[in-house]
């Protein structure tokens, strides 16, 4: 079996940091997109993958990595803006993380409804540079216009923290286990042409979930934002999240920890949990589903359903 930093040292106060670190810097993040207000629509720069930036993509991703320099840790982080970054690079601790950020997740929606529309930054450190996704020390998601902090301590219950008012409240997963038309399943099905790169991905995981869904008269819906998907599965609002790995799997790093500190699963196809899965290799070179689900009862129930692309 793998082992990890986190699992062989048990040191608290690196864990202290570690939480502290993500905390702030999604505070951090939150606090830049509101004080960017219009101007944090205006394109920037190409990222890792070609796509073109908004300025509040880059300056949130900018508020998240200046939030770690306080970490006892050398800390690799992958970004979708500004690729693969070193903080702490002369650490001589011999603690070296893994950061895995997504600075504004939906920014579609966000450049057509900004501070209305549900988008959110994300961002996972673990204990070791190859972790698999069980791995993480501390996960979050900052979902912007409900102000809504999404807080995933490794061995404690999910905190949601109100950034305006600063109440604290423990959302679940919701514990019904059936297979209903009322159930609220969340997939990402946009259309896009076949030129498209990701014409394969969103192809996919219509086929996949929201073609195999409708055989229960279950009417999936479109979120556009991967953050706004897994706090809704995390709340206790949704049943069920579809998504394909792509693009890094970045947002996947982040939801993984959200979920199952909430009581909810992700697991593939034949029902293996993403937890073991290294995050370095898995799905990265392809399209693989992913199924969400509020708990594994309803989750052993769906996924027979679901057919293979």
């Amino acid at each position: 079996m793998k082992t990890t930093s986190y699992e062989t040292s048990q040191n608290p106060e690196l864990e202290r940091q570690v939480a502290e670190a993500v905390h702030n810097g999604l505070f951090a993040a939150f606090t830049v997109h509101e004080s960017l207000g219009p101007d944090g629509v205006t394109a920037m720069q190409p990222n890792q993958f070609g796509e073109t930036a908004l300025v509040a993509d880059v300056k949130a991703e900018e508020a998240v990595l200046s939030a770690l320099s306080s970490i006892n840790a050398r800390i690799e982080v992958i970004s979708e803006e500004h690729g693969s970054v070193i903080i702490n690079a002369d650490n001589a601790s011999g603690s070296r993380l893994l950061g895995v950020l997504d600075g504004l997740d939906g920014s579609s929606v966000y450049q057509k409804e900004r501070g209305v529309g549900r988008y959110g930054t994300m961002f996972a450190l673990f204990a070791d540079e190859n972790p698999r996704y069980a791995d993480y020390l501390a996960a979050g998601i900052m979902e912007h216009s409900t102000h809504r902090l999404y807080l995933a301590i490794k061995g404690q219950p999910l905190e949601c923290i109100d950034v305006i008012t600063g109440e604290v409240t423990y959302p679940t997963t919701k514990p019904e286990a059936q297979i209903t038309p009322s159930m609220v399943a969340l997939v990402d099905t946009t259309q896009v042409g076949t030129d498209d790169k990701l014409y394969d991905y969103f192809n996919q995981n219509g086929q996949v979930f929201t073609a195999s869904l409708q055989k229960f008269g279950i009417q999936s819906k479109r979120t556009g934002s991967s953050a706004a998907s897994y706090a809704a599965i995390a709340n206790g609002e949704a049943d069920i999240v579809g998504e394909s790995t792509r693009k890094g799997n970045l947002e996947f790093a982040t939801a993984y920890a959200i979920v199952t500190a909430a009581g909810g699963v992700m697991q593939t196809l034949d029902g293996t949990d993403l937890g073991i899965q290294d995050f370095r290799t898995f799905g990265q070179n392809s399209h693989t589903p992913i199924l969400t689900a509020a708990n594994a009862t309803l989750a052993d129930l769906v996924r027979p359903t679901l057919q293979p692309a």
